[in-house]
């Protein structure tokens, strides 16, 4: 109750000094405060939030309307046609989702309100990226410039390691702001579990676990393979010049190759609260010793910030 109030009071203070506006992003206030008192499913919506609810459902494989008898097929149904404010809720279930690109789910573009992507509440609900087959980074979901976004309730895993020299992570957000992601798993990708990069700001990550992430094709030194140097949990790296306002709050990284939560490079502003780095540093499998292992790396490499770190462990 402590650390909860704490950090509504530290939330009560970036509204009111200007840090969230409702003018940028609707509901954005409503959606964080959401996922920070650790709700599940829908939100609040504010009464000029006139977005509309779609579903999907694993196993369809026609196009359908989104309604509740006629469910999406894919995430790329919802991408393609959605208005801002729009809700999509995908029910139990897993998605494989794969190709030859990059990307598993591209989500971009500037939003004026929450536009939002749910995992049924209760439910299991797996994105499943084994089959992704881009020749060399590979990204699970990515949102590229995506803004006003709310994420919840879905796991992320099977993005495999291309090459040696290749970037693999479950969830990347870059250059994008207003975005809260609320209880999401990632696990068993070759990189990062969850990455914050570029010029990302106004971002939140809440009650989320990233495990057993392992680049195991990772080498450098001259040909000297160095398995496991890349795979944190959680990455705040990598960051531009207008990034900021980073909140991490009751996240756990368990037994990932690297570290738990990694500010590399980061030129954000980082807030740390109730988060919990365990037994990183270890390959998953067989729990031989791989990178770095450390529970939270602050840095270096990046400008100078301050972060806010309590009642991490």
């Amino acid at each position: 109750m402590q650390l909860q109030l704490r950090h509504l009071l530290a939330f009560l203070v970036l509204v009111q000094s200007g840090g969230l506006l409702a003018a940028d992003c609707l509901d954005f206030d409503v959606a964080k405060k959401h996922a920070i008192q650790r709700g599940i499913g829908h939100f609040r919506r504010s009464e000029d939030n006139q977005g509309k609810d779609y579903f999907m459902a694993s196993g369809v494989g026609v196009r359908g309307t989104g309604a509740v008898s006629d469910p999406f097929g894919s995430l790329e149904q919802f991408l393609d046609t959605y208005a801002p404010g729009d809700r999509l809720i995908l029910g139990a279930g897993t998605y494989q989702i794969g190709g030859e690109g990059r990307d598993g789910v591209n989500i971009t573009g500037s939003n004026s309100v929450i536009t939002a992507i749910i995992g049924q509440p209760g439910s299991k609900v797996v994105l499943d990226f084994s089959s992704l087959q881009g020749e060399r980074n590979r990204y699970g979901v990515f949102l590229d410039g995506a803004d006003c976004w709310y994420l919840e309730n879905l796991e992320i895993t099977g993005v495999g390691q291309a090459k040696p020299d290749s970037n693999s992570i479950g969830l990347l957000a870059t250059d994008s702001e207003y975005v809260v992601l609320n209880s999401i798993v990632s696990h068993h990708n070759g990189g990062r579990g969850i990455q914050i990069s570029g010029s990302s700001r106004e971002v939140v990550i809440a009650n989320s676990n990233s495990y057993c992430n392992f680049d195991d094709k990772t080498h450098k030194r001259k040909g000297d393979f160095l398995k496991g140097d890349n795979a944190d949990g959680f990455g705040v790296v990598y960051g531009g010049d207008n990034s900021g306002n980073i909140q991490l709050v009751r996240n756990v990284a368990y037994r990932n190759s690297d570290d738990g939560f990694d500010l590399w490079k980061s030129s954000a502003s980082v807030y740390f609260e109730g988060n919990l780095a365990v037994q990183n540093g270890y390959n998953c499998i067989d729990a031989t010793p791989t990178g770095n292992g450390v529970g939270f790396k602050l840095g270096p490499g990046g400008e100078s910030r301050i972060h806010e770190l309590v009642g991490n462990h």
